[in-house]
């Protein structure tokens, strides 16, 4: 087990990577964080307007994909060469 360290507020929820290489978490602190599932380092941060409830991880046409429920939002991230940006 390890713990990970880096939201500074109650994790809600968590989702692995189809892959199984990679875990995203959602915090009350507004942020979603993506983690190396094996290794426990921090990869990527986001901020976001509210609280995150709920996260879900898929790959869509061969991309990474992360689905955020934050307030009244879904909001869609893509992984695109080492970050995670809202798709436009």
């Amino acid at each position: 087990m390890r713990i990970l360290k880096g939201h500074g507020g109650p994790v809600r929820c968590l989702a692995y990577s189809p892959d199984g290489r990679t875990l995203a978490s959602g915090s009350d602190d507004r942020t979603v964080r993506e983690w190396d599932a094996r290794t426990g380092e921090a990869l990527q941060r986001l901020d976001v307007d509210f609280g995150v409830h709920a996260v879900a991880c898929a790959e869509i046409n061969r991309l990474h994909t992360v689905i955020v429920a934050s307030g009244r939002s879904l909001i869609k991230l893509i992984r695109r060469v080492g970050d995670l940006a809202k798709e436009d």
